[in-house]
């Protein structure tokens, strides 16, 4: 059996879902971080511990406002890691249609940081965007169907550009994050395999 534990041992990678809201990286998180033997760090979780509720913080001070806030506790949590961990990225850290100046930022952190994982359930874009959003409304913030289907489609194809490895799935939570290990697994075998041609 192949060493989870061993995979990206570095301590700067570390492991960033990313996806929109409803795709499960808070709860594949933590059952992949078990996997690898990592701390788990949910972004949303982190911002509520921090600032309350995220829905009432927008209402208060505007999306921009949160986004920024949401951006620099990232930034912060990055700079004070000092093991490997798995994270769950807030859906609009990465990709958002309103402008965030920090937004490339965040971006070029994750790059030089770690991994990024998309979740899907699926690889069609449309049948996706309706399991997510029906997803969504079922979590109880108040959200309006119309208004994530927007976000999906204005967002989807930059976590598409944005990912290193993509995995589609409906399966329960647990599986997907065995889907992902091996994943990352292969992704890291073959880099292996083509540093040691290199030297």
């Amino acid at each position: 059996m192949q060493d989870m534990h061993g995979l990206l041992r570095e301590p700067h990678r570390h492991i960033f879902l990313i996806g929109p809201g409803g795709t499960g990286k808070s709860t594949v998180g933590p059952h992949l971080a078990t996997l690898l033997a990592r701390p788990f760090i949910d972004l949303d979780v982190q911002f509520i511990a921090g600032h309350g509720d995220i829905g009432e913080y927008i209402r208060a001070h505007g999306y921009n406002t949160y986004a920024v806030a949401n951006a620099e506790l990232f930034f912060r949590l990055i700079d004070e890691m000092q093991v490997p961990a798995v994270f769950a990225l807030s859906s609009g850290l990465l990709a958002t249609n309103e402008p965030v100046a920090q937004i490339d930022k965040s971006r070029a952190l994750v790059a030089a940081h770690g991994v990024t994982v998309l979740l899907l359930p699926l690889q069609h874009r449309d049948t996706a965007m309706e399991i997510v959003v029906a997803r969504q409304l079922l979590r109880g913030f108040g959200l309006v169907a119309a208004r994530e289907r927007e976000k999906f489609l204005a967002r989807i194809d930059h976590y598409h550009a944005l990912a290193d490895i993509a995995v589609y799935s409906q399966e329960v939570p647990m599986s997907i994050a065995q889907l992902v290990a091996n994943r990352l697994l292969e992704t890291n075998q073959t880099v292996c395999k083509k540093y040691n041609q290199t030297i």
